[in-house]
């Protein structure tokens, strides 16, 4: 996971300009998030930057990841989607 985002991180950023947080403390956030189901209002406060950052953060690893091919990481849209969420409810409920 870490030698993906790098190898990203690192043609993203060839031409140099200004580096945020390291590769590593933005997997952190993103598996935080995903693993703990954290608000990201919160862990803007813990990372000590703005909330909007932070989604930008989780945003690009879950771009990445997905990019890739080696990890299955469904887009929020496939995750929520009404129609399957319903026959879920259906299911287990009945």
């Amino acid at each position: 996971m870490l030698k993906i985002l790098k190898e990203d991180y690192q043609s993203t950023h060839k031409k140099g300009g200004r580096k945020g947080l390291s590769v590593g403390t933005q997997i952190k956030m993103a598996l935080e998030y995903w693993r703990e189901y954290r608000s990201m209002r919160y862990m803007a406060l813990d990372y000590e930057v703005p909330k909007s950052t932070l989604c930008k953060y989780i945003i690009w690893v879950e771009d990445v990841l997905r990019q890739s091919k080696k990890f299955k990481i469904k887009e929020i849209k496939e995750r929520f989607n009404p129609i399957i969420l319903k026959k879920i409810i259906l299911k287990y409920c009945s």
